[in-house]
């Protein structure tokens, strides 16, 4: 939903541009074409891969507002919500996370000072959700209908794109968890408590993000532009433009409700998906590190 006050500023065909006659705009369309990277693809599969790539740099270049209000708000996806057989509390329970791939995501129990306890396994007592995608809004790039879940730590970024998990529209999806507890030795850059620095995230450091942040910091070193998907370690620097050529090839580390019942029927069929994740068990496997080694003598 575009609010009136961040509206985008769509193309006016009252406002265009001359080119005088001894300039060709065929050139300037030749060199956005050789930018998107479109015009040698011939596979339908290859084509949509790459559209989505020119269209997350497209709205990278947007304002977070801008982006946060293309995507749809949380009474607009979630239709029901329940946590062990109550209410879920809308405001207090999720927080928005702007995806660059994903758009609007909703981080539920995000909230460490809040005590959100599950004392019964199984589907009933976990958190159930009844989610509206809005097929109809669908762009032709989207290939599949459905919602994507990832379940993480409250102190951890969130990658839908590499963990997450799929859930079809018009059916149940059920995901059961297992609790495993590890200790780690906290000697060494293996420990949780490392941070490199600089990091992109803002959450703690996780395997996952620190080989993004390794990789951003790379491009942005290379091509003096940083790569859309990952956040940027500063204000001073800025995204790689979908339109540029030299962003975009020539830089090695970027190429790298309704009166009708059965018509309510089949809108829920077709646009939303009912998700249950539970415990499966409420007991939970302890891992915990010990020394093999604690010291070497040479003889």
């Amino acid at each position: 939903m575009v609010h009136p006050k961040d509206e985008i500023k769509w193309w006016n065909p009252n406002n265009y541009t001359v080119y005088a006659v001894t300039e060709s705009p065929t050139t300037i369309a030749t060199e956005t074409e050789q930018a998107f990277g479109l015009s040698e693809l011939r596979d339908k599969g290859a084509i949509t891969t790459q559209t989505k790539e020119n269209l997350i740099f497209l709205v990278a270049a947007l304002p977070r507002e801008t982006r946060r209000n293309l995507s749809y708000t949380l009474n607009e996806f979630v239709l029901r919500c329940s946590f062990n057989s109550k209410d879920c509390n809308m405001e207090r329970d999720f927080k928005l996370h702007v995806d660059p791939e994903y758009g609007n995501c909703y981080t539920f129990n995000f909230n460490d000072s809040v005590e959100l306890k599950n004392s019964r396994a199984g589907p009933m007592y976990g958190l159930r959700l009844l989610l509206d995608v809005h097929q109809n809004d669908y762009m032709p790039t989207t290939e599949a209908a459905g919602v994507r879940l990832v379940v993480h730590e409250q102190d951890q970024e969130p990658f839908p794109d590499t963990f997450g998990y799929s859930a079809p529209t018009g059916f149940v999806s059920s995901f059961g968890l297992k609790t495993k507890v590890l200790y780690r030795l906290q000697d060494g850059q293996c420990s949780d408590t490392f941070r490199p620095d600089p990091y992109i995230y803002d959450e703690h450091y996780s395997p996952e993000g620190c080989h993004r942040n390794c990789f951003q910091l790379k491009v942005l070193d290379l091509c003096g532009c940083g790569d859309p998907r990952f956040p940027l370690p500063g204000e001073d620097y800025r995204y790689c433009s979908a339109k540029s050529i030299i962003d975009r090839n020539n830089c090695p580390a970027v190429i790298d409700i309704f009166n009708d019942s059965k018509a309510c029927t089949e809108y829920y069929r077709v646009n939303t998906a009912y998700i249950e994740i539970y415990y499966e068990q409420l007991n939970f496997e302890t891992l915990k590190e010990t020394s093999g080694y604690t010291l070497v003598i040479y003889i």
